[in-house]
């Protein structure tokens, strides 16, 4: 089993932190302070810590690097043998599309389980974290990055490609 640290309304700070957010994922042997069981709400998930945080990350949009090039003026997967990078920037892509956007700018803590139902909640105490009970809901835990000011610039040179 797994402890997920949560943020709570004394936590909470508009517009870095939010109501629900995780801040982390420990295993169940875990033992908090005092302070740390005062400010933060924790839920328990049927998984090991490793399970938790790899399903996690696979819900979260791919993140890479990239860097532009002073010789053709665009961006590439790997650095310029001959020169340094003229920027070097983080790019994403959602599931399921070809495209890279610029990461301008990114959440503190990117899931959050403010809007999921006691039923969900309960299904993720009880249920194993990778079964398929949980996929109908499991998705909608993780911030959408693209509705963030500024990430909506397409890299149109990485389009079609992968690092």
């Amino acid at each position: 089993m797994a402890q997920v640290v949560i943020i709570n309304n004394e936590t909470a700070k508009d517009g870095l932190q939010y109501l629900g957010d995780i801040v982390g994922v420990f295993s169940d042997s875990h033992i908090f302070s005092a302070t740390e069981l005062e400010k933060f709400s924790f839920l328990t998930i049927n998984g090991s810590v490793n399970d938790v945080n790899f399903r996690l990350s696979q819900l979260c949009p791919r993140v890479e690097m990239a860097f532009l090039w002073e010789s053709d003026g665009d961006y590439h997967w790997v650095e310029d043998g001959n020169n340094d990078p003229v920027e070097m920037i983080e790019v994403y892509q959602v599931e399921g599309s070809n495209k890279w956007y610029k990461l301008i700018n990114d959440f503190k803590f990117p899931v959050n389980l403010d809007g999921l139902t006691p039923e969900e909640k309960q299904l993720l105490e009880t249920v194993d974290i990778n079964h398929s009970a949980v996929d109908s809901f499991v998705r909608k835990i993780v911030k959408d990055v693209t509705q963030l000011s500024d990430n909506n610039i397409e890299v149109k040179e990485l389009r079609n490609s992968t690092p």
